[in-house]
């Protein structure tokens, strides 16, 4: 925990560093915001878009995440039930836009993806 005033005059003093602050508070606001809208409005292809394009993500390539998570994680993690989380992997994967290799799932055509999530 830093002290309120202790940080203020840092920032005060500091505008670079209040920048730098002040721009990853928006970052990380703007990214909760998104989850919001994601749970609240989307339907659920649009979840499930949404939730492979965040795994897929540069921060979880070296992981190989999709090697990691069972078909019912990613299902909770786009807040759908697992038996929409297949149907629409597998609709997706007769799409064209991503490949499923048992566990793992490669994405082919992110703009398709990218599109569907935003449509929701």
């Amino acid at each position: 925990m830093i002290d309120k005033e202790a940080l203020k005059k840092a920032l005060l003093n500091n505008p670079e560093f209040a920048l730098t602050i002040t721009s990853r508070n928006f970052r990380n606001e703007k990214h909760l915001f998104e989850i919001i809208q994601n749970i609240s409005h989307k339907q659920m292809r649009g979840k499930l878009a949404s939730a492979l394009i965040y795994l897929s993500s540069k921060e979880f390539l070296k992981e190989d995440v999709f090697n990691h998570l069972t078909r019912q994680d990613l299902a909770d993690f786009a807040s759908v039930s697992n038996e929409s989380a297949i149907k629409f992997l597998k609709e997706f994967e007769k799409e064209g836009i991503l490949k499923l290799d048992g566990k793992d799932i490669v994405i082919k055509d992110l703009p398709k993806l990218e599109e569907i999530s935003r449509k929701g």
